[in-house]
This record gives C-alpha cells, sequence and structure tokens, in this order.
C-alpha cells in the first residue's frame, strides 16, 4: 500500500503550500473532514472526481497529485507476486 502514502504526500504536500486545511479540503469535495481523512489513509479510494477537483483547487495538475503513484504501486504489485 505503499502507493497510497505517495498519494497522500502528494496532496498533503500541495494542501500545505497552498495553506488549505483538510476541512476545506473536504467542504470542496462535499464530504465531512473525517471522510476526507480516511481517503487520505487509504481507508476509501479517492474518485477521479475529488482528484480533479483537489488538482482545479490547488491549482496544480492531476499528475502532480499521483507523481509517483504508479510506481509505488507496481512495486507493491511486484512484492504481492513474490508472495504469493
Amino acid at each position: 500500500m505503499s502507493y497510497i502514502r505517495q498519494l497522500r504526500a502528494n496532496i498533503v504536500a500541495e494542501l500545505s503550500k497552498n495553506e488549505m486545511s483538510q476541512t476545506e479540503a473536504g467542504r470542496l469535495l462535499g464530504l465531512p473532514q473525517a471522510s476526507f481523512a480516511g481517503r487520505l489513509k487509504g481507508r476509501t479510494p479517492f474518485r477521479i472526481h475529488e482528484l480533479l477537483i483537489l488538482a482545479h483547487a490547488l491549482d496544480v495538475s492531476v499528475d502532480a497529485l499521483l507523481h509517483g503513484v504508479e510506481e509505488e504501486w507496481q512495486a507493491d504489485q511486484t512484492d504481492d507476486l513474490a508472495v504469493s
């Protein structure tokens, strides 16, 4: 699940740069802060439209939010195959 940590790190970094709280980000998505935090922790996956809304609000591309996520996901897949 390291790809979730990568996504979280990217989103948290952009929130910080823009001085936006998790509560404010959740509001943008129509979510309470606890639900937004659940997404950051990987309990609930982000939906594509949520990433689009965040990217727009943070003035970054969706690609910036996903930077490094694919590599981490592939590494997780390789690790899962090695364990099987």
